[in-house]
């Protein structure tokens, strides 16, 4: 499942793009090596990781299989960027 563009065309706030790539470097992958387990285009994750695009619910389960994290670590920081987004 694809990721969702964000329709407004802003980028998402800082929180979940740094907590994703903080959680991809602590692993010590690179976006190439998670995007290839999570059987998506690097670009594709490229797009998550610098805020143009939101998750879906799907990828983000994906995201903390794939990086053995709990999905708060993620959803907590996007429900707060969701949040940032809506408020404009």
């Amino acid at each position: 499942m694809k990721p969702q563009r964000i329709t407004n065309g802003r980028k998402t706030h800082i929180n979940m793009t740094n907590q994703l790539r903080n959680l991809r470097l602590d692993r010590k992958m690179t976006q190439a090596t998670l995007a290839e387990k999570l059987k998506i285009p690097r670009g594709t994750y490229a797009t998550l990781e610098s805020g143009v695009c939101l998750p879906t619910t799907e990828v983000l389960n994906d995201i903390t299989h794939v990086l053995r994290c709990h999905p708060e670590e993620v959803y907590t920081s996007m429900y707060l960027d969701i949040i940032k987004i809506e408020s404009y």
